[in-house]
Order: structure tokens, then C-alpha cells, then sequence
């Protein structure tokens, strides 16, 4: 029984004693008195404490099971909560050659719809450009890659079958390092897919990122995918590959 529980409980036997000793004929002795108000406190009390155990069974899902039956699905729902602890896995882009690079970590929590993830990218490894008259956090290089954030709305949650909230995360536009401003024509979409492992592996494709000037007509809706995107070819890019472990 919690605190304010118990505080109410004290008041209630308090109004109640109040309330028998002036409705109480007067023929009643106190002795006789105090006995049924003895009676009625004890009643109360047994109910408050017996509705009290029933709403925190409830509450654990053990109403009308045994007390050990209700123990040990209680200890159940223990360890099936904490084995939906966040995971963070590092994102890494493989170049050729092995080169790659870690750009962040992203963290990866259960909920009811599947899985909801939250990207970290490391700001240290983009600069700062304006190109096409926006913004942009590029990797600079012969070909500068330069990340480009879905501007409409996303759940962030992903499922064994459908990762498009996450390759939605990882849009891409790339250029040469000489080149004014910046082509939406070079997209790069990297089209992901759960391995062996665990891990989630993406391969380059390639859009136009111009589809995205127009907002989707519901929300949640994905302008991009299936004919408007061409296969990469990996000597062409930088980085052909995406590693989520």
C-alpha cells in the first residue's frame, strides 16, 4: 500500500468512527460502541487491502491466478522487458579498397510496431556547404558525398521485411569536389537488406532526388522507390556500400 493509500485509509476511519458514535443510540455503551466500530475497521481495512492486491495483479497481468502462478509471470514479464534493452550499432559507408568510414551510430529500440531507431551522426566528419541555394553536411573528397535529410515525415521504425524508414535515413547526393552547386540528378539510394549476422547491409542505387521538391500527398508516403531507381555502378561511387553492425 502506498503512501497517499494509506493516508486516505487513516481519514476514512477516522469520519467513519465520528459518524457511529453520534448515529449510535444512547443506549449503547461505549464498550459496545468501540466493539462494532472495532468490527467495521477491521472489515474495511480487509477489503481496501484485498482490492488493492487485486488491482496490482491486475496490473501485472496475474488477475485470478495463484499467487506463485502470479510470481512467476510477474518474474516472466521481468526478463521479457529487459531483454528489449536499445542496441547501438555503428553505421560505416565501405568504400573501394576498404576504405571506410564510420559516419555514427545509431540506436535500435523495440516497440510494438517492430523496431524504432534514432540516428547519430559524427558532425566532425561533414563540412559545411551551401550549394543550390541550401544546406548540406558533406564528406569532402575527389567525389564530395553529401547527406540529404528526408524533409517530410518519417516513424523511424523498421521490420524484418521493410527497412524503407531506414534507407530514407541514408539519402545521399554526390559531386565533384570542383563542381559549383550541386546536381538532385546524383542521388544515391542505398537499397538495404538484413544478412546472416544481424547486421543490415545497404547497395548503392542511384535517383533523382528531384522527386522530393514536391511534398507526398499523405503522410508517411515515400515518393521515391521501385522504377525511379536505377541499379549504381559501384566503380562509379565513392562509397557503393552501407554497413549497419
Amino acid at each position: 500500500m502506498d503512501f497517499i493509500s494509506k493516508i486516505l485509509l487513516k481519514v476514512a476511519l477516522v469520519v467513519l468512527c465520528a459518524a457511529f458514535y453520534y448515529f449510535l443510540p444512547l443506549s449503547v455503551t461505549s464498550d459496545q460502541a468501540n466493539s462494532i466500530i472495532n468490527g467495521y475497521t477491521k472489515a474495511i481495512a480487509s477489503d481496501f487491502k484485498t482490492k488493492s492486491q487485486t488491482l496490482a495483479m491486475a496490473r501485472t497481468g496475474c488477475h485470478n491466478l495463484p499467487s506463485t502462478t502470479c510470481d512467476r509471470k510477474s518474474a516472466n514479464s521481468i526478463k521479457i522487458a529487459a531483454t528489449k534493452k536499445k542496441t547501438v550499432k555503428s553505421i560505416t559507408l565501405l568504400g573501394a579498397g576498404g576504405k571506410n568510414l564510420k559516419i555514427g551510430e545509431i540506436i535500435f529500440t523495440p516497440v510494438a510496431e517492430g523496431t524504432h531507431f534514432k540516428v547519430n551522426m559524427d558532425g566532425s566528419l561533414f563540412s559545411d556547404h551551401f550549394l543550390s541555394m541550401r544546406p548540406f553536411k558533406c564528406i569532402d573528397g575527389i567525389q564530395t558525398v553529401c547527406h540529404l535529410i528526408y524533409p517530410y515525415k518519417t516513424k523511424d521504425i523498421i521490420t524484418k521485411d521493410n527497412l524503407m524508414d531506414l534507407e530514407y535515413a541514408f539519402l545521399f547526393i554526390h559531386k565533384a569536389q570542383a563542381e559549383y552547386g550541386i546536381n538532385f540528378w546524383n542521388g544515391v539510394y542505398y537499397r538495404m537488406k538484413y544478412q546472416a549476422d544481424g547486421s543490415i547491409k545497404g547497395v548503392v542505387w542511384e535517383t533523382d532526388m528531384n522527386e522530393l521538391a514536391v511534398p507526398p500527398k499523405t503522410d508517411y508516403e515515400r515518393p521515391i522507390g521501385g522504377e525511379d531507381l536505377v541499379e549504381g555502378d559501384r566503380g562509379k561511387h565513392r562509397y557503393p556500400e552501407i554497413e549497419i553492425k
